[in-house]
């Protein structure tokens, strides 16, 4: 004789759900974490950072702005989690890498994820504040120029100059465009320019769009490892390097 199971509550549950109507076309999806994280990084691509609000976002989602808070309690704490989306996919270097390949393979690392969310430039810090998220890339970096001897005042120089260099090259690959609107209008604003001069400038304006990001950036990244050697204690030259 087989024994009757007892039905819990959460049998029930189940029963009335299989038993329910398809949900109709048109009803919005329910919410969760993911779809609100994903909502946050396309509106951040598009209106950027200044213009995000919870409001705007609730507004997106077709929910109310008291929902949202139940997922994250602050504004800060989705971007805190937004960031960390991006961050927390940087593809590390491996450890046992040379340190002049490990440097580069970092920055190459660093151009991907920024050419996969450009935001991310935005999202490193807001309000003074560092995303904690970003240690992910910065922390890779500090292993790196560490194991080739550097500590002390010797790696926050090494350090700033990789990370200032790499974050105004990334600028310019994403700005290339806009930069050039900006001096075609500076030009053509300063009349008193030297004709010489001037087609000088409307030249490069010319250019800007059309150039290369990536060998502008490969051409960084050499430099970058050059400007590193010199501070690196007892680096001897490669053939490469001469």
């Amino acid at each position: 004789m087989t024994r009757a199971i007892p039905c819990t509550p959460q049998d029930a549950a189940s029963e009335q759900e299989q038993s329910s109507p398809a949900r109709r076309p048109g009803r919005p999806k329910l919410l969760d974490r993911d779809r609100i994280l994903n909502a946050t990084l396309n509106m951040l691509e598009h209106d950027g950072l200044a213009a995000f609000t919870m409001s705007k976002l609730a507004r997106r989602l077709g929910a109310s702005v008291m929902t949202l808070y139940t997922y994250f309690p602050s504004r800060e704490a989705l971007l805190d989690d937004a960031a960390g989306r991006i961050f927390h996919s940087f593809d590390a270097p491996p450890d046992d890498l040379p340190w002049r390949d490990a440097v580069e393979a970092w920055l190459r690392a660093l151009y991907d994820l920024f050419g996969r969310y450009p935001i991310g430039l935005r999202l490193i810090k807001w309000d003074g504040a560092v995303t904690p998220s970003w240690l992910d890339v910065w922390v890779p970096l500090l292993r790196i120029l560490s194991r080739a001897g550097l500590s002390g005042e010797s790696l926050i120089i090494g350090s700033n100059w990789v990370g200032r260099t790499s974050m105004a090259l990334l600028m310019t690959r994403i700005s290339s465009s806009e930069e050039a609107a900006a001096v075609e209008i500076t030009a053509a604003r300063n009349s008193h320019l030297d004709p010489k001069d001037l087609a000088l400038v409307q030249e490069l304006v010319r250019t800007i769009g059309d150039a290369d990001t990536d060998a502008i950036y490969d051409f960084g990244i050499a430099n970058i490892i050059r400007g590193l050697a010199e501070l690196i204690p007892d680096d001897k030259p490669t053939t490469a390097d001469v």
